[in-house]
């Protein structure tokens, strides 16, 4: 077993009148599923630098913060230790305004869509992605709580 490798991952999580945008993506295996935007880190490149590039290759959304770290999940497989962290953020731009940008497939996923869904549509959504996301308690922080995750390490940070 190598989980040495470490994948970090960022995640956007934008609401619009109560409601969460998310996008509705098709993977290799040609499935949908409905996630938050964003994508991986690059060496040595800060959570929310990843998530100000993976927010723009994906969709148009400009001048938007990221408030708050919302939520964090530790996978652990025989290949890697994934982390992802799921970020609060708060943007100016109405729904109708945010355009797709990446239009084309691009090796692992092809984003169809972005929708809205409010908490109990996303709840009961079998392909929504992490289908935890909204019970917390029931993932493992990092070894931490997500205060005490906040407190050493604040909202951002270097992944090398």
């Amino acid at each position: 077993m190598n989980n040495e490798k470490i994948v970090v991952v960022v995640r956007a999580v934008f609401k619009f009148d109560e409601k969460y945008l998310v996008i509705e993506q098709m993977n290799a295996s040609r499935n949908d599923y409905l996630l938050f935007p964003g994508g991986h880190a690059k060496s040595n490149e800060s959570l929310i630098a990843t998530l100000d590039r993976e927010i723009g290759e994906e969709l148009n959304i400009k001048n938007f913060v990221a408030k708050e770290l919302r939520f964090v999940k530790e996978t652990v497989s025989p290949f890697d230790r994934n982390f992802e962290f799921f970020f609060e953020c708060e943007t100016e731009m109405k729904f109708n305004e945010i355009e797709i940008v990446q239009k084309e497939y691009t090796g692992y996923e092809k984003i169809k869509k972005c929708i809205l869904k409010t908490e109990e549509e996303l709840r009961d959504s079998s392909n929504f992605y992490p289908e935890m996301f909204f019970d917390p308690k029931k993932y493992q922080f990092l070894e931490l709580d997500l205060v005490q995750y906040k407190n050493l390490f604040g909202l951002d940070r270097n992944i090398k």
